[in-house]
């Protein structure tokens, strides 16, 4: 819940001092954080959810809807790290992923900092006693203390809670694609596909091995600087009802400039694509991509 500042800061009371954060913590003492939350105030679909805690990790899923359309999104997770802390890790729609620490924990409240980020540096998660979940974000905002909250209450998790977890998931994959061409990241990209990948583009269906796609992406990775390489809107994703398969729509603004036999070219386009993945093995792989540019 990393959220865009909208308000000035709002005093809270009434919660106690949260004591600091401990070696001896674990994820199992965030267990009153887990389930389905829906916005208060929210449109119908606005919330968040937290799997409870296992393996040492939480995961979480946030979407904000307005009228019927998914206009952010967030997949979180709390995890245990090797260096006897616990982390927050935030990746939020249209903007980089970030890391917070957790700096205070009870019984009912928890606070991540990190002190370097530009907005928020802190993340709060309350429980009131009358069972409205209080999340909060606070920090400096060019030397003025801001703050935004976002109260949510408890609900029945939907039967298909687990089909959002995995948009969430497929969520973090696409960035993923696009953060690799932003960074010209060869291995991070090959990494998130399948071996017996398919591509659809310009008219043609191809089925390039591995040691193709990476020889031909080394070269256009190699002559191409991206200044911009986002979504334009929040990608659509869809699960299949066994869970085995999903797919991400989106439509993405590409900005730079590409080098071919010494002459340099300016890159502008829209580009929309649909990507194609599978779970095998409890992991999503990218089986494949349909894409065609905008005239």
């Amino acid at each position: 819940m990393t959220g865009v500042i909208t308000v000035a800061a709002v005093l809270l009371i009434g919660f106690g001092s949260a004591a600091p954060a401990t070696e001896s913590n674990s994820v199992e003492d965030l267990a009153w954080l887990a389930g389905c939350w829906a916005s208060i105030g929210g449109q119908p679909g606005s919330g968040e959810q937290w799997t409870v805690p296992a393996g040492g990790t939480m995961l979480g899923v946030n979407r904000t809807v307005k009228d019927a359309r998914t206009v952010a999104y967030e997949f979180m997770q709390i995890r245990e790290t090797g260096g006897n802390r616990i982390e927050y890790v935030a990746r939020p729609s249209g903007q980089a992923g970030a890391v917070f620490v957790l700096v205070q924990l009870s019984e009912r409240e928890a606070v991540f900092e990190n002190s370097s980020h530009d907005f928020p540096q802190r993340i709060i998660y309350r429980l009131r006693a009358d069972g409205v979940l209080q999340a909060r974000i606070e920090g400096q905002v060019q030397g003025e203390a801001k703050g935004v909250d976002f109260p949510l209450k408890r609900v029945g998790c939907a039967a298909d809670a687990d089909a959002v977890f995995a948009e969430g998931a497929l969520l973090v994959l696409h960035e993923k694609v696009l953060e690799s061409h932003r960074t010209g990241d060869l291995e991070s990209w090959m990494a998130l596909e399948a071996d017996d990948y398919v591509s659809a583009n310009n008219g043609a269906v191809s089925f390039p091995s591995t040691a193709e796609r990476k020889a031909a992406r080394e070269t256009y990775l190699g002559s191409t600087t991206f200044t911009v390489y986002r979504d334009l809107r929040p990608p659509i994703v869809r699960i299949s009802r066994d869970g085995t398969l999903g797919w991400v729509v989106a439509e993405v603004e590409v900005r730079g400039t590409q080098v071919s036999e010494g002459a340099k070219t300016e890159i502008e386009a829209v580009w929309a694509w649909i990507e194609l993945y599978e779970k095998r093995s409890g992991i999503w792989k990218l089986v494949g991509n349909v894409s065609s540019r905008r005239p």
